[in-house]
């Protein structure tokens, strides 16, 4: 697994919040490998277990990586 320094990691929020507004249509990759659309709910951000966002439908954040625009 590749570590990312925090530099790196503020900045894939950074660029994720800048091309997906809230509100914007994403598709979503759960932990068993299924997909499916939806909406961001927030702003992406840094959290203590990495980059996540707040996706409509789904308990809790994901993490940015499962996360992709529609």
């Amino acid at each position: 697994m590749r570590l990312l320094s925090r530099t790196n990691l503020e900045r894939s929020v950074e660029r994720f919040n800048a091309d997906t507004p809230v509100g914007s249509p994403v598709i979503v990759r759960t932990f068993l490998g299924r997909r499916f659309e939806s909406v961001t709910a927030s702003k992406a951000s840094l959290t203590i277990d990495g980059p996540a966002v707040f996706v409509m439908g789904v308990k809790g954040r994901c993490e940015l990586r499962r996360v992709v625009p529609a």
